[in-house]
């Protein structure tokens, strides 16, 4: 009889550990769906972590959050095993079936928490995917804004420095008017210079010939008034 309900137990514990099993598939599923939604979000962090360094200190933080989370539940896993091995060596069989029934209820009630832990992190990560398509319309938005402010800069500037070169230009061609009228004053006065030098030359050759001619005369007559 002994041996009929220990058998009846023993396929109940095997069918509550394949259930066991096949919820902890599910959770793995889930688990490797969440660690994929979290590597998603974090590639669409590198993105942006350029434009909003906030956003990616707070998901930085928040990954290491979650690694610590899961640092801690394997640590917690290393010692349920640990206590599980000695509790194995010091119970007998029927204490090591009660101890499973115990644990699979505590492992079905773990579930349950984890399921919903679960469906509060996928809602975290739906919150925190719409906060991030936020985010990254209201950096479009900036970015339109700054594009928009740099072109009305440049456009200033550039019409700034036409007018500078336009200014400079004016002094150039004022400079170089002025200089034209200094240059043509220094050469007609040159030319003046040269022309009153020639004609004063001329008058001195002129009164030269003269002189020469009244000599010559006074002499000429200075010999005729001899021989008569």
């Amino acid at each position: 009889m002994k041996i009929k309900e220990q058998s009846k137990r023993d396929d109940e514990i095997k069918t509550k550990e394949q259930e066991q099993k096949l919820r902890d598939r599910e959770l793995e599923s889930k688990y490797n769906q969440q660690s994929k939604k979290d590597e998603e979000i974090r590639t669409q962090q590198q993105k942006i972590e350029v434009r909003e360094q906030k956003i990616e200190l707070s998901e930085q933080d928040q990954v290491l959050k979650e690694k610590e989370i899961e640092l801690k539940e394997k640590e917690l896993e290393l010692i349920e095993k640990e206590l599980n091995l000695t509790e194995k060596k010091q119970l007998t069989k029927d204490e090591e079936v009660e101890k499973k029934e115990q644990e699979l209820k505590l492992r079905e009630r773990e579930l349950e928490s984890k399921d919903k832990e679960q469906s509060i992190e996928d809602e975290e990560i739906k919150k925190k995917e719409y906060r991030i398509k936020l985010k990254e319309k209201e950096i479009e938005l900036r970015e339109k804004e700054v594009k928009s402010k740099e072109l009305e800069y440049n456009k200033k500037e550039d019409l700034k420095k036409q007018k500078q070169k336009e200014l400079e230009a004016q002094k150039i061609k004022k400079w170089e008017d002025k200089y034209d009228q200094e240059l043509k004053l220094k050469n007609e006065n040159e030319a003046s210079k040269f022309e009153q030098e020639i004609k004063l030359k001329n008058e001195k050759e002129e009164l030269r010939k003269k002189e020469d001619l009244t000599s010559k005369l006074e002499s000429f007559e200075i010999d005729s008034n001899k021989k008569n």
